[in-house]
């Protein structure tokens, strides 16, 4: 191994090192009491050592994120390729994100608010980190769905009446949406206090049942 090699391979170490201990520091005070100076200290590593490597606290946030949603893709993938019917594949992807919901609360409302900061253009941007590597999650999010839901329809469960990429697009939209809503604080008074998981099982239970019709 080179000398550069060696250097971007430290630097990356580096870098996951104060990640994880960013991790730590969040789930110990909480996000919006915990201090660059408290994850400069966690990781021990000077304050000026940890903005050559984060910005801000948002960018150690959407950092911990790519890291939880590559291997949450990583898990949808292996559903994808079981040999299981197609519906049960689409209820056990959407498990996947109900238990990383529900075990990393504090990160995914993070995601709601960091997504609700900015708009739609400015998230496109290639200047802001992380992004790229949310879109390419993105993709294989969707090519997995979108797998599923051929394999349902070759085989006789799903009865698909738009362009099945349309269709994959708008279970996504729709589940996602569920998710997103629940997590919010715009959700009307008359709605009382909702199970977030039951709400977004229900909706992922009419769409499927959508499908076998």
């Amino acid at each position: 191994m080179g000398i550069r090699e060696r250097k971007a391979r430290e630097r990356e170490n580096r870098r996951d090192v104060i990640r994880d201990a960013a991790r730590t520091a969040f789930l110990e005070v909480g996000i919006q009491q915990c201090s660059m100076e408290r994850i400069a200290s966690t990781a021990e590593v000077a304050k000026g050592t940890l903005y050559l490597y984060y910005k801000n606290r948002d960018e150690l946030i959407l950092a911990i994120l790519a890291e939880d949603f590559n291997k949450i893709v990583t898990k949808i993938e292996k559903i994808a390729a079981r040999k299981i019917e197609a519906d049960k594949k689409l209820h056990r992807c959407v498990d996947v994100f109900l238990q990383y919901t529900s075990e990393n609360n504090i990160f995914y409302k993070e995601l709601v608010r960091i997504g609700n900061e900015h708009s739609s253009a400015e998230c496109c941007k290639a200047d802001l980190p992380y992004m790229k590597e949310f879109a390419e999650i993105d993709s294989r999010i969707f090519t997995a769905t979108l797998n599923i839901v051929q394999e349902g329809v070759d085989s006789g469960l799903f009865t698909v009446k738009t362009k099945i990429h349309q269709t994959v697009l708008d279970l996504m939209l729709a589940t996602r949406g569920a998710m997103l809503l629940c997590q919010s604080s715009v959700l009307p008074q008359q709605y009382g206090k909702i199970n977030c998981e039951q709400v977004v099982r229900n909706v992922t239970s009419l769409l499927i049942k959508g499908l076998m019709h």
